[in-house]
């Protein structure tokens, strides 16, 4: 259970840094 949700922080954080790398660049 703990680690599904890391998971989904994971992606979340990976998608946040991939639109802050569009939005910078």
């Amino acid at each position: 259970r703990e680690r599904q949700e890391a998971a989904a922080a994971m992606t979340e954080k990976k998608k946040k840094n991939k639109n802050k790398t569009k939005a910078g660049r």
